[in-house]
């Protein structure tokens, strides 16, 4: 069976695994849900990036995500609706 520190320690692996699946998965919702707002020219494509913005930083502050790649995707997404609103 293993250890009581061996069990423990897959248990808290476990918990860990479930937290950083979750968030991955909401960076990746948030910035594809962002980007398809600003391609169809949606009136709610600024917050829709504020909030992908949001869940970037929080996000690679937790170390779910490197810190260049969180900087890369909310760089897309200032440029994305930056030329949005140069284009109005």
């Amino acid at each position: 069976m293993g250890t009581k520190s061996a069990i423990r320690a897959a248990r808290k692996a476990q918990r860990r695994r479930g937290l950083t699946r979750s968030m991955q998965s909401q960076v990746k919702n948030s910035v594809a849900q962002a980007h398809q707002l600003l391609d169809t020219d949606n009136a709610g494509s600024a917050a829709a990036v504020q909030e992908a913005l949001r869940v970037l930083d929080r996000a690679s502050g937790k170390g779910i995500i490197h810190p260049n790649t969180a900087g890369r995707h909310k760089s897309s997404l200032v440029r994305g609706l930056n030329l949005k609103a140069a284009a109005k």
